[in-house]
């Protein structure tokens, strides 16, 4: 997550991704105190290889209700995301 823009009810997302596993799909769970944000990534195609380079990807997830003050959590990975600035 690099910005949460309350006004507007979005949690803007920037990463590299690999060549063989793009993000297909973002979900956002909601509860009175948090939202935590999982992007989930196209499975790696079985027997073919990869090309071995990432590229940068953006994008928001926009949300129905007002954010509020609620924590922004970012689902556990194996790698610790960047800053979240509002």
């Amino acid at each position: 997550m690099t910005k949460v823009d309350t006004a507007r009810n979005r949690i803007y997302l920037a990463t590299e991704v690999k060549a063989c596993n793009l993000p297909i799909r973002v979900r956002a769970v909601r509860t009175t105190a948090t939202i935590t944000v999982t992007v989930i990534g196209s499975p790696r195609p079985k027997n073919k290889m990869c090309p071995d380079y990432v590229r940068p990807k953006k994008g928001y997830v926009q949300l129905r209700r007002p954010i509020g003050n609620r924590k922004i959590v970012h689902a556990p990975t194996h790698e610790s995301p960047g800053p979240v600035t509002r």
